[in-house]
């Protein structure tokens, strides 16, 4: 055995592949966007912000719609939340239905998904139900909840190292609720691309020294 395929052969007996981490999610805005890259891009389905004015179906928003939107049987709805305030809601074979879940998909998978939850009333009994699905098909259901006050939105926000492809989330009295039971809208969405793996990188200087060691034959 020459030098080169000895080095090759301890630099991948030293580099160490760490496992998958698991998702981690947030309860507040701050400490979501402290975890993820500077890249991230918040919409706030504001006029302003070019989004169209509620009442108003959407299919698709960001750079090149990059994000599809919809909701039972059609599109999704920008809807008036304390007016003059926009907020995204759900609807009903194309039709205005804020107890509808609202369905979000990625063009590309994205490392961080976060909201904030406007219309869970102020009861015990009312929870947000969110689920993901992952880049590797799998997925995550997570339950927020509840508010002091109709006013008092619920901040939620998960990051997967897996890439985020698929979002779903609706409101429901209990976490095993279906959808349909209780109204539901979400404002100012926060989409943080995917960011590389740590398992990926070290797999990339594996085959960069690797093709070092080859062009000192």
């Amino acid at each position: 055995m020459n030098k080169p395929h000895v080095l090759v052969a301890l630099v991948a007996t030293l580099i160490t592949v760490p496992t998958a981490r698991a998702d981690d999610t947030y309860k507040f805005r701050s400490e979501f966007l402290a975890n993820v890259p500077d890249a991230a891009v918040t919409y706030d389905f504001e006029q302003a912000s070019g989004f169209p004015a509620a009442v108003a179906p959407i299919s698709t928003f960001g750079g090149g719609g990059a994000i599809q939107v919809s909701s039972v049987g059609g599109s999704a709805f920008v809807e008036n939340y304390f007016a003059p305030n926009q907020a995204l809601t759900g609807g009903l074979n194309g039709v205005l239905n804020e107890l509808q879940p609202i369905h979000l998909v990625f063009a590309e998978p994205v490392f961080g998904v976060g909201f904030d939850d406007m219309a869970l009333t102020p009861q015990l009994t009312e929870v947000a139900i969110i689920k993901i699905t992952r880049a590797d098909n799998s997925t995550g259901t997570f339950i927020t909840g509840n508010v002091e006050d109709v006013i008092t939105p619920v901040f939620f926000g998960v990051t997967s190292p897996a890439g985020i492809v698929a979002l779903e989330v609706y409101s429901g009295s209990a976490p095993s609720s279906p959808p349909g039971g209780r109204a539901n809208l979400i404002d100012n969405l926060v989409v943080s691309p995917a960011v590389p793996e740590p398992a990926g990188l070290a797999l990339l200087a594996a085959a960069g020294l690797g093709l070092a060691a080859r062009r000192r034959r």
